[in-house]
């Protein structure tokens, strides 16, 4: 096994597993982006008006904006801005101000036409609409139907009401879970791989290369800083290149002398050594 291990190329094993995880990446985009485009294209709008809410005098801006939502986006049913209590714009005729509270409830709401309204604060409204609802949220405790979603953005002189009717995606969590799959496929490859480039070499520098692989198997990028470390703090035979400790005279393996010694008792000096610290030759 460690022979195989030695022959291969990692190097082009990594450039190999970067291209497939960028493709792979590009095609989740591409996917995740048809698949949500018309959500995505409402969180746009719906950020944008937020912030045209922040502005004086944006009334022209935001009416274009709010007409814009309410084409552009499927799950959108309506759009309205309210003063002083009247409705002074509306892309539709579906919100009439007439909203009345259902005994016993906390945020549902009926329409004189007996439709239901949930009431939805921005985070919540935001994930009902991406299809993460909160079905607990949407029923109360006599069990009441929902028929839209609502949600109301103010500013000092008046309020949008943004009415919905969360369209679910065909297959919405199924297409999360395996673009998540693929993507922990990779990141466990990526740990694999890792592990096995600092195998190669360990064995390589003649160190305990099953204990540092299964170390940054676990660790990963930690086990990798402390194997750099530790490899840097040790010497390198100039012949065979196996790693050994800074104060070793000759190297046991090819023989080689790696360090500078007395040679009276060929102890290990240092370059600046005058006597030597082990028998007390003058060098």
């Amino acid at each position: 096994m460690n022979r195989i291990m030695e022959k291969i190329n990692f190097k082009k094993v990594a450039i190999i597993y970067f291209v497939l995880l960028l493709i792979t990446i590009i095609g989740i985009m591409f996917l995740l982006g048809n698949k949500y485009y018309d959500k995505l294209t409402f969180l746009y709008h719906y950020h944008n008006i937020c912030e045209i809410l922040e502005e004086k005098d944006s009334n022209n801006i935001l009416e274009k904006e709010l007409s814009i939502l309410d084409s552009q986006s499927d799950d959108v049913v309506g759009a309205s801005i309210i003063k002083d209590g009247k409705i002074i714009f509306s892309t539709s005729d579906k919100f009439k101000n007439d909203l009345v509270k259902v005994d016993n409830t906390k945020n549902v709401f009926k329409s004189q036409d007996e439709e239901i309204y949930l009431l939805n604060k921005k985070d919540d409204f935001i994930l009902s609409l991406l299809g993460f609802e909160n079905e607990e949220n949407y029923y109360d405790e006599f069990n009441l139907r929902k028929d839209y979603i609502f949600n109301y953005l103010n500013n000092e002189s008046e309020q949008v009401v943004i009415i919905a009717k969360a369209i679910p995606i065909d297959n919405n969590h199924f297409y999360l879970k395996l673009s998540i799959s693929v993507l922990i496929m990779f990141f466990m490859l990526y740990l694999v791989i890792t592990s096995l480039i600092i195998y190669q070499n360990a064995l390589k520098l003649k160190l305990n290369a099953y204990f540092w692989a299964i170390a940054v198997l676990f660790t990963n990028i930690v086990g990798v800083i402390i194997y750099i470390i530790y490899s840097k703090r040790r010497i390198n035979c100039s012949k065979c290149g196996v790693s050994l400790m800074k104060n070793v005279a000759y190297c046991p393996y090819c023989g080689s002398q790696v360090n500078k010694v007395c040679k009276k008792c060929h102890q290990v000096i240092q370059n600046n050594d005058k006597y030597c610290k082990s028998c007390g030759e003058k060098l």
